[in-house]
């Protein structure tokens, strides 16, 4: 079985999600002068774990995409119920990309992608 972590850095804890670790916590700490954001996740395998110190392991792409999205949402929803703030769900670059928006869960952009629609 796998082991109780507590990462904060959202590429490992998206990687390890991807793997089949579960989210259990998020703590927003003070670090420096800025927060940073700690994953607690428990069943991490510690073969990812050792293959992500290895660099460039392999993973499903859309399992990663799907496990940063949902950390990085739960995240700032952490950060805004700190802050005392609602949570915005805006693009990065705000206000200034009207019709731009974060996808929803179901959300397939790569369907517009994949090879079979690929003209040589």
């Amino acid at each position: 079985m796998g082991t109780r972590v507590e990462v904060d850095d959202l590429w490992l804890a998206s990687f390890l999600i991807a793997e089949g670790a579960k989210l259990r916590a998020i703590s927003v700490m003070p670090y420096s002068k800025r927060l940073t954001a700690v994953f607690e996740l428990e069943d991490a395998s510690e073969e990812a774990i050792a293959a992500y110190a290895r660099g460039n392991p392999y993973v499903r792409v859309h399992a990663l995409r799907t496990a940063l999205n949902e950390l990085r949402d739960a995240m700032h929803a952490e950060l805004s119920a700190r802050n005392g703030k609602p949570q915005i769900k805006e693009m990065p670059n705000g206000k200034s990309s009207p019709g731009k928006r974060r996808l929803e869960e179901n959300e397939d952009t790569a369907r517009n992608h994949r090879l079979d629609q690929v003209k040589l």
